[in-house]
């Protein structure tokens, strides 16, 4: 009968653990209008690109700018109003109003210094406001959400807008607890999108299980072009093993499963018994049992051990 063998070898072992992920942007960055204002103009639109600074939406500032314009004239009738108790005390003054019931000048030039020193920070205040009124990307990426459009009302509780950094993407996904703790960040990955492939690196590495999986990141190469949101499948390299390498294929176990194989010697089938140490999807590494050039079978491995055969 002919048969199909493979030579043992020395070789690497290469460890992995699997899983299933969604591509995420670098980081995202949500941007928050005025609550209850009205959009004035959006700038962009879903998907866009934008640069680092570029305006993206505004709101209608009209009231705002009326309440600083209302404020600045208080605080200037303040400070013409001090300007008047100073010069008071240069002439010698001593009271406002009169000697009974006034308060001395130095009094009300306190007060008054009180006074504008709060309408100063009322006015900083409504500055600081008017800000959040134009919307600007804080990082050269793409518009990855776009909540509001001219007229409606900035939403309550949610971004206006959120700016995606696309620098690098990262593919998110979780895995069992037991195949976590061989993972951790450093270790170089594979991103399987179609039939294209992406080297990444694990990047993140949660230290809590949630229902039972532990939640983890791999980072890709610089100008990785996959679509945010794409499905991905990614191979982590958990860890490499040097020693004899035989296919998977080609390992039994027995009823009280110890691992066994077929090799074919001088034509003939014979069985042998073999401590394995290590495994991955596709080979095995043994510990003893085999020598290298030794060939064991991959295919008919229910021949009897003394069965003669031929190697192909």
């Amino acid at each position: 009968m002919e048969v199909k063998t493979a030579v043992v070898q020395n070789g690497t072992l290469e460890q992995t653990a699997y899983a299933s992920g969604t591509v995420m942007a670098k980081r995202e960055y949500p941007l928050y209008g005025p609550s209850g204002v009205s959009v004035k103009d959006v700038g962009v639109e879903l998907g866009d690109r934008v640069e680092q600074g570029q305006t993206l939406v505004t709101f209608d500032d009209s009231d705002i700018k009326t309440q600083i314009s209302l404020a600045q004239n208080q605080l200037d009738i303040l400070q013409i109003q001090l300007d008047s108790y100073k010069k008071m005390k240069d002439n010698g003054g001593s009271v406002v109003g009169t000697q009974s019931a006034g308060m001395s000048l130095d009094d009300q030039i306190a007060m008054q210094e009180i006074q504008i020193k709060n309408q100063e920070l009322n006015i900083t205040s409504l500055q600081n406001k008017l800000k959040s009124f134009t919307l600007k990307a804080p990082v050269s990426g793409i518009v990855g959400q776009l909540l509001v459009s001219p007229g409606m009302p900035a939403p309550m509780g949610q971004p206006a807008v959120v700016v995606y950094d696309v620098s690098q993407r990262k593919a998110s996904m979780m895995l069992n607890p037991v195949d976590a703790m061989s993972v951790s960040v450093g270790q170089t990955a594979s991103v399987y999108f179609g039939d294209q492939t992406f080297d990444a690196k694990v990047s993140f590495v949660s230290p809590v299980s949630m229902n039972n999986a532990v939640s983890l990141e791999v980072t890709l190469g610089d100008g990785t072009e996959i679509p945010i949101g794409s499905s991905v499948d990614v191979e982590i390299k958990t860890a490499q093993q040097s020693g004899l390498i035989i296919p998977l294929s080609a390992v039994i176990y027995a009823e009280d499963g110890t691992p066994y194989v077929k090799v074919v010697e001088d034509d003939i089938v014979k069985q042998k018994a073999i401590k394995i140490s290590a495994q991955n999807a596709s080979e095995v590494l043994v510990e003893s049992g085999l020598s290298e050039g030794e060939k064991v079978l991959v295919d008919h491995l229910d021949l009897t051990e003394g069965q003669k055969v031929v190697t192909r």
